[in-house]
């Protein structure tokens, strides 16, 4: 039995083994061979560095194919002198297999492969794109140059609202200080010229006895009622936070002139100080004599700063002669060192004076002198102000007009009141 591989004969035989045609055949194929080779180790280096190529798996069965036909024509190589035929039908079926698989999964790829953008295309969508990010970018640099433009005005803007809120506020603080200074021209001035021509003019009161002048200084003193109603109006409408900035009402608050703080002194508001009113039950000042209690001569010292509202004061107790004048202040430091100097039995005190007020001093004088009689005199009175005045430990507020007819009677009810030595 003749082998298989003697079965057939090499194809140099179909050559008659000539030179010329055999080397023909061979170098052809070992060309053909090393070109297919050489593609597909290209194909698949391109596809190991490129890994974003589309269709990918197509592109290595193409250089599986293009192999096998290199191996192809290694095998027509082989079998000139070595008739391996079905070594060489093998390889050539694979590659049959590997061609035929290949061109039947082309042809579903191509309309995907159509589909893709062609150079061309990427180039101007490319260029489109570039042209596109220039416009971003110039956009955006406006953007940033309205950005800027649109602070540095936001700031001008909050620069002159600034500017605008501080003329405002100077403006306002340039009112509020003039219509003080005008409420303080209208306390310090006409109100105290008016208490004390009604202060003269009670006096005249009980001079004249004809009837006709006696009415007449009676419309006057009514007038003068008036003008004082009228003026406390004005300084109220002027000035409202006036008692409150520099009278009473701040020390009620817990704030003086200045801002310092002086803590209400209730602690002699007892028994021995009776409260009585602004206007005393008292009928007519002469019409009650010194309480047994009350000594022979009562001293008093006169605190305002006022000085024709202190001459006044002191015009209508001079004519008194139970009544001595032993000493006047025109602020509180003076009235707390005549207090001091002096020991009076009753001090008159003024409740708006400048840098401390009425209040202020009664606190200090109780604090050291419990047992003296402090009377609380006031152009504006109001029920706040009797509060504080009283709850600091004074004996009674009056009103500066209301001195004429009610001081004396005062003084004789806080005497009268008083705790003995």
């Amino acid at each position: 039995m003749i082998q298989a591989s003697n079965a057939f004969m090499p194809h140099g035989q179909c050559f008659l083994w000539q030179p010329d045609v055999l080397w023909l055949n061979v170098g052809s194929d070992f060309f053909i061979m090393a070109a297919y080779y050489i593609i597909s180790s290209g194909l698949f280096y391109f596809l190991y560095k490129r890994r974003d190529v589309p269709f990918r798996w197509m592109f290595v069965l193409f250089g599986l194919f293009i192999l096998a036909c290199g191996t192809t024509h290694l095998m027509g190589i082989w079998t000139v002198w070595n008739p391996d035929c079905w070594m060489d039908g093998t390889v050539k079926a694979l590659t049959a297999m590997l061609s035929f698989s290949t061109g039947l999964l082309l042809f579903p790829l191509i309309p995907k492969a159509m589909a893709l953008r062609s150079p061309t295309e990427l180039e101007e969508a490319n260029a489109k794109l570039m042209a596109a990010l220039r416009e971003r970018e110039e956009a955006f640099n406006l953007l940033q140059q309205s950005q800027s433009q649109l602070l540095r005005r936001t700031e001008e803007l909050t620069q002159q609202r600034r500017q605008l809120r501080h003329m405002a506020t100077e403006l306002t603080l340039i009112e509020t200080k003039e219509r003080q200074r005008l409420a303080i021209e209208l306390h310090d001035h006409l109100q105290q010229l008016l208490v004390l021509s009604k202060l003269k003019l009670g006096q005249g009161k009980h001079l004249i006895a004809d009837p006709t002048c006696s009415r007449l200084i009676a419309d006057t003193d009514e007038c003068l009622a008036d003008a004082l109603k009228y003026t406390r109006t004005l300084v109220a409408e002027l000035s409202p936070p006036v008692l409150r900035d520099h009278g009473l009402l701040a020390f009620v608050g817990g704030d003086s002139l200045n801002g310092v703080t002086v803590p209400l002194n209730t602690r002699h508001q007892d028994e021995r100080w009776p409260v009585t009113t602004s206007q005393p039950d008292v009928a007519n000042d002469s019409d009650n004599p010194p309480d047994r209690k009350v000594h022979t001569t009562i001293r008093v010292v006169i605190v305002d700063d006022h000085t024709m509202v202190r001459q006044g004061l002191r015009a209508i107790l001079e004519n008194r002669d139970n009544i001595e004048i032993i000493g006047e202040a025109s602020d509180v430091e003076e009235a707390v060192e005549a207090v001091h100097r002096f020991k009076p039995e009753v001090v008159l005190m003024d409740i708006n004076m400048p840098t401390k007020n009425g209040i202020q001093a009664t606190t200090e004088i109780k604090a050291s002198y419990p047992n003296i009689a402090i009377i609380g005199l006031t152009v504006n009175p109001s029920s706040a102000n009797e509060t504080a005045m009283l709850q600091a430990g004074e004996c009674s507020v009056l009103s500066k007009e209301a001195a004429v007819e009610h001081l004396y009677g005062a003084m004789l009810a806080a005497m009268k009141s008083a705790p003995n030595d």
